[in-house]
């Protein structure tokens, strides 16, 4: 396994340099082949990803859904020293010999790869394609809850061999948690303990999800209903397959899960109240190393705090005249929103029925943004999107949520968006249309299915199609609709627009907050509760995600920021040649691609528009 390392990282060299390409003379080719290996290295390493994603088996190979990513600290090593490796093949290629689309690939692989690596400096944390945190125990996306919902909300199983599958994939679910939390423990030694909140949060889940009862466990009763559902299954193997799941549940484990727990009630004792990662050592360099990787970005924490302010006061000011034009027009803007929210008229029942208004109320509005896409975007096939109620969540998920879960990046398949209603009053009516846009058409949907064509991107944007341009297209493509006239007879549904936007505002506030600036984890929950209207425990979730996973909550703005500028910019140097539906094939193409890939991208297209050639090299 060693030589089969080293050999393949040596090739990434020697690619750069032409002994490995198939066409030494053509330098693009070999970016080509170096960005299909990246990819195809870090599926190799992460199954849950080959599995939730489905990459074209013709562009990078044969690659295994099953079993579980590694968590090991050998594995953590490896990832580091590839990352370095892949850093080096693409420093050799020289920029001058690409193509211009070629060289702006290169940079934006670079880009992500560099911030990925100055992050692994760090004695602590983790890194993942897309994802970074100081802390690989929480109550987020630990392996005891992660791996979970992994297991609990993936394709349907239909047949014995995908029941196997899913049963090989549990059988590492101990090993998965032991390495998590061997991980942890070293990373305490350094100093870096999550905050008290943070680990209180984490042992209520581990409890809860502890194997108490076997045959009641959240990952039984999926097994169990799902192979009610299979064709052609006989009895006994159901029975067969189920005893197998309640074996491992009560044995390796429920071990697992109370050595985490007995780890996490030791470390409460010494727990520190801080939430923001200042504390950790190298914390201010940390967090903004991790803010550069989340957002794809070059802002400084401050800069982004600056931004997130001045981004509140605007939308808050459009907010007060739009509240004003419905009479309501005493007390902050805060205030007023919180109490439009809570009036009956804008609430549905807490029943079933009511919760079918509510994804009603959303399909709605997405056929809408669909009927307006095309003249958004070049036409392209759009994966079917199934939206459905989520049941009761066991997967680090509390309160009222939505997920866009992509299609498969070749071949046929669907999207789905789960929606929890935990509370009906968490979707007043009014919120239902900026939610749809951002998350159907023309928004998240349109994105990520972007990403599909000719199945789909190589290098680190194979692994991210929902990177800082794609979340930042999301909620840009609300401003779309908007434009297109969504609420130019709905001036409730425009309040929801606008307070979708400052609850964004307020995020990117609050993160740089909480982190560069040293707010506690009660001025957090105050600062948004109060500027956006929104309930205090809703609040109090965003502030605790934010503890675990710094820098992201500030990905979407910065990158909705970053289109709208470079928008303006071209509008005003292109005039009347602006095409804005060209320029928006531009801005999807960048998708899961740093931002630095998207401004390149554009700065080209619209010097090629202008008739120019003096758009940037690197």
């Amino acid at each position: 396994m060693a030589f089969r390392f080293r050999a393949a990282a040596a090739c990434l060299v020697l690619l750069a340099s032409g002994a490995c390409s198939r066409n030494g003379d053509v330098m693009d080719a070999r970016l080509e082949e170096i960005l299909v290996e990246i990819s195809r290295r870090e599926f190799a390493a992460s199954p849950d990803l080959v599995e939730r994603l489905a990459p074209s088996p013709e562009r990078f190979g044969p690659l295994s859904g099953e079993g579980l990513w590694d968590r090991s600290m050998a594995a953590a090593e490896r990832q580091s020293l590839a990352h370095l490796e892949f850093l080096r093949a693409l420093e050799t290629l020289d920029p001058d010999r690409l193509s211009p689309g070629a060289r702006i690939e290169r940079l934006g692989a670079l880009t992500t790869i560099e911030a990925a690596t100055r992050l692994e400096r760090y004695p602590y944390g983790y890194v993942r394609p897309g994802e970074a945190g100081p802390y690989v125990v929480n109550h987020a996306d630990g392996a005891q809850v992660r791996l979970i919902e992994l297991m609990t909300s993936g394709p349907p199983i239909a047949s014995a061999r995908e029941a196997d599958a899913w049963l090989t994939r549990l059988e590492g679910l101990a090993e998965a948690m032991t390495d998590e939390r061997r991980r942890a423990e070293l990373d305490f030694d350094q100093g870096a303990s999550p905050p008290r909140r943070i680990l209180e949060l984490t042992l209520e889940q581990a409890r809860a999800l502890r194997p108490t009862d076997p045959s009641a466990h959240p990952l039984t009763l999926h097994l169990s209903e799902a192979l009610s559902q299979a064709p052609n299954l006989p009895e006994a193997e159901i029975a067969a397959r189920i005893r197998r799941v309640s074996t491992l549940l009560s044995g390796d484990i429920t071990d697992a899960y109370d050595a985490l727990i007995s780890r996490l009630e030791a470390d409460l004792a010494g727990a520190p109240e801080e939430a923001g990662v200042w504390r950790l050592p190298d914390g201010e360099a940390y967090y903004a190393d991790v803010l550069a990787y989340q957002t794809g970005g070059d802002l400084s924490p401050q800069q982004v705090h600056d931004v997130g302010l001045a981004l509140v006061r605007q939308i808050s000011q459009e907010l007060d005249k739009a509240l004003i034009r419905l009479g309501r027009t005493t007390g902050p803007v805060g205030a007023r929103l919180r109490a439009m929210a809570l009036e009956p008229a804008y609430l549905t029942a807490d029943t079933l029925e009511g919760r079918e208004r509510i994804l009603a109320g959303i399909k709605d509005r997405m056929n809408w943004g669909r009927s307006r896409s095309v003249s958004l975007a070049p036409a392209q096939d759009l994966p079917e999107l199934d939206l459905r109620l989520a049941g009761e969540d066991v997967a680090g998920r509390p309160g009222s949520w939505i997920l866009h879960r992509p299609a498969p990046l070749a071949g046929p398949g669907q999207a789905r968006l789960d929606i929890s209603v935990a509370s009906p009053g968490d979707w007043p009516v009014w919120s239902l249309p900026a939610t749809a846009f951002r998350e159907t058409l023309p928004g998240r949907h349109l994105a990520a299915s972007w990403v599909r064509r000719n199945d789909g991107p190589t290098g680190i944007k194979a692994l991210t199609p929902e990177g800082p341009t794609s979340l930042g297209w999301a909620i840009y493509a609300g401003d779309l609709a908007a434009e297109a006239g969504a609420y130019d007879n709905d001036p409730v549904g425009r309040v929801g627009y606008l307070q979708s936007l400052l609850l964004e505002a307020a995020r990117m506030t609050a993160d740089t907050g909480l982190h560069a600036k040293r707010w506690t984890r009660e001025q957090a929950i105050v600062f948004l509760t109060e500027t956006t209207g929104l309930e205090r425990a809703r609040m109090e979730i965003e502030v605790d995600r934010m503890a675990v996973w710094p820098g992201r909550a500030c990905a979407a703005m910065i990158a909705r920021e970053k289109i709208r500028n470079l928008r303006a910019d071209a509008e005003t140097e292109l005039g009347k040649s602006f095409d804005l539906r060209a320029f928006h094939e531009v801005v999807l193409s960048s998708s899961g691609g740093p931002l630095i890939e998207l401004e390149r991208r554009v700065q080209a297209w619209t010097s090629e528009r202008a008739g120019r050639r003096d758009a940037p090299k690197q």
